[in-house]
């Protein structure tokens, strides 16, 4: 019986085997055929058998035979070869906790064929692993007691970092089993020496082969007949893409080292077509995400400094430092006072941290550029200027990758800045490796909806020489954004599925308010015997212009004195005293409520100010005023 991911308790295995009578010599894959599955995978590997050739005496690592590891925090699996030869399993549970169980007593770099198989027995917690049939080792070893649950498909060849060809498997793969049961001895050395394939048990079958005039197939099929066909997408757009009419737009550039220093004048030719659509497209605003130097290589900077300056003459832009840049070298290169002109603001005087405020046809924005791994010092800042620019739709732009909130840098990113802030609706930022933009839609404190775009990692890809540009077209009143990823130099758009369209939680400009005059009754309780007063005292409360998001005073202004008394005004979101003040010769006294949430209340009461600030005996909340 199958066993369901989300039910098991513990993961297991791989396997792996050189089938001596299959034929054919199986295929080899790179990042441009990147075979993947159209489903995610729901049932657990137990044994995992695979038939494969390397080259002899290979020392670098082989690569990955199957997986669908994307990221550190995201759950998956790879079956692959390490270094000198050494299979390994690699995998990540629901908590993000990486589990590596490497059999370093065994080379398959042999240059034949072989057969490896990899069983894990959970009733005794060991792994089995089998080459050409025979057991050669056996692992004893902890394991996740936590769901795995898979998010990505699984990939043939690679994994879902396929973009990436270091990870690629470098030798041939002729087959490939998947069962989600446990394989005997005797049935892995019948595998291992004959070409039918055992149905029990089994999730999916490979064997990949070249067409008959030697190309390479569009699907591998899955032998098992469970629906997980591995097929290889073309990278660019099968379907004609158009886009409806919209009102402006901005653009997004990736990762731009390999562009930079394998192809410059590829790179000026990208920036170049930005500059040259920028009234024809109506360009607002141009987001660079940096890593464009290798190794900080100054020339490198001096082609990205040229091109990016000539840009600002027609097109405002925003620079910020990737992972692969040192802060010093990024600042030398990226001066402010060159590239400062289309801001509005820093942290401090460099560009690492940057933000600027436009309007477009009554839409007001600000971007916040951040710097990679920014401290709480900068979210901090960037946090103040959302709070100040309540009517302001910001877009936090970043090259780190905060799309997935399990690693530490994401989690600050989410808690200390974009969960607590309702007019942060977009934020855009890098992922890792994948050909794919990634969406993630998000909920903050405050009820809004942040969409969260992640550009793809391509720059150590086949295709971080396409000069990819993403573009994003706005409606007139920013709510519809149509994302659109295209090629300029190949005048392709970019995958079928990163071309797409998402609706933003807008910020609408609130109206400005009229003051409101309140008249409330703070009236002595009949209780209360200490309150030595014969009439009820009417206090005015003037409430001037809007309730804003950040701060709601109270003008008061009594009609009478009240001789030694206080008033007190008591949130109730928070259940604590939000303000109290004696009046002065005027009679009038200010009270302020930090972050009002609309709906709640606020209590007003007397209390006794000669004896330690303690309420009046008996004295009650006597007037209650709902924040509209």
């Amino acid at each position: 019986m199958k066993k369901i991911i989300s039910f098991l308790l513990i993961f297991m295995l791989l396997v792996t085997g050189a089938l001596a009578t299959t034929t054919g010599d199986g295929m080899t894959f790179d990042s441009t055929d990147d075979y993947r599955t159209d489903k995610v995978m729901t049932e657990l590997p137990v044994t995992i058998e695979a038939e494969f050739k390397l080259p002899a005496g290979q020392t670098k690592r082989g690569g990955v035979i199957v997986g669908n590891y994307i990221k550190k925090g995201v759950a998956g699996l790879n079956i692959e070869i390490h270094t000198n030869g050494n299979p390994r399993i690699y995998y990540l549970d629901n908590t993000g906790t990486v589990r590596e169980y490497k059999l370093a007593s065994v080379n398959v770099c042999t240059g034949e064929w072989v057969h490896m198989a990899v069983v894990l027995k959970a009733s005794t917690s060991k792994l089995y692993w089998y080459i050409n049939g025979e057991l050669v080792a056996t692992q004893s070893k902890a394991y996740s007691k936590v769901p795995l649950n898979f998010r990505d498909s699984m990939v043939i060849g690679g994994d879902c970092r396929t973009a990436n060809a270091d990870d690629l498997f470098n030798g041939s793969i002729r087959e490939v089993l998947i069962y989600d049961d446990i394989r005997s001895a005797e049935e892995i050395a019948l595998d291992a020496t004959t070409e039918t394939i055992d149905t029990n048990g089994l999730i999916a079958a490979y064997r990949p082969a070249l067409n008959a005039d030697g190309t390479k197939p569009e699907t591998i099929t899955d032998l098992a007949g469970n629906g997980y066909d591995m097929k290889s997408p073309s990278p660019w757009a099968t379907t004609e893409v158009t886009t409806n009419p919209y009102a402006y737009s901005m653009a997004i550039v990736g990762d731009q080292q390999m562009l930079v220093s394998g192809a410059p004048l590829a790179y000026s030719n990208m920036i170049d077509w930005i500059a040259d659509n920028k009234d024809e497209k109506n360009i607002q605003h141009v987001f660079s995400f940096g890593n464009v130097a290798t190794s900080n290589a100054a020339w490198n900077y001096a082609t990205a400094d040229s091109a990016m300056f000539n840009l600002g003459a027609k097109v405002p832009y925003s620079v910020m430092r990737g992972y692969d840049e040192s802060a010093a070298g990024f600042n030398t290169s990226f001066a402010a006072k060159r590239h400062g002109t289309d801001i509005d603001g820093a942290y401090d005087a460099t560009m690492l941290n940057t933000y600027r405020k436009f309007d477009i046809n009554g839409v007001k924005y600000l971007v916040i550029n951040l710097d990679w791994e920014a401290t709480t010092e900068v979210l901090a800042w960037a946090s103040e200027l959302c709070s100040a620019n309540p009517d302001c739709n910001v877009i936090i732009a970043t090259h780190e990758n905060v799309c997935y909130t399990n690693s530490a840098n994401a989690q600050s990113f989410w808690n200390n800045l974009i969960k607590n802030h309702s007019n942060i609706n977009l934020v855009l930022c890098r992922d890792y490796f994948s050909k794919k933009v990634a969406v993630t839609t998000k909920t903050g404190d405050k009820g809004n909806t942040v969409k969260m775009i992640a550009l793809p990692r391509l720059s150590h890809s086949n295709y971080s020489l396409s000069g990819l540009v993403a573009m994003m077209y706005f409606s007139e009143d920013g709510k519809n954004v149509q994302f659109r990823y295209y090629s300029t130099a190949e005048d392709k758009y970019f995958m079928d599925e990163n071309q797409f369209s998402v609706t933003l939680d807008t910020v609408t400009p609130a109206a400005e308010e009229t003051s409101k005059e309140l008249s409330i009754k703070l009236e002595k309780d009949e209780a209360d015997n200490e309150i030595n007063v014969n009439s009820t005292y009417i206090v005015s409360i003037s409430e001037g212009g809007t309730v804003s998001t950040d701060k709601l005073t109270f003008n008061i202004k009594l009609n009478a004195p009240i001789s030694g008394k206080m008033l007190v005004a008591r949130y109730t979101a928070s259940g604590v005293l939000c303000g109290f003040t004696s009046y002065d010769a005027a009679r009038t006294m200010n009270i302020s409520i930090d972050n009002p949430v609309r709906g709640e209340k606020v209590k007003f009461m007397w209390w006794n100010s000669m004896t330690g600030l303690i309420p009046v005996t008996g004295s009650k909340w006597v007037q209650t005023y709902v924040i509209e």
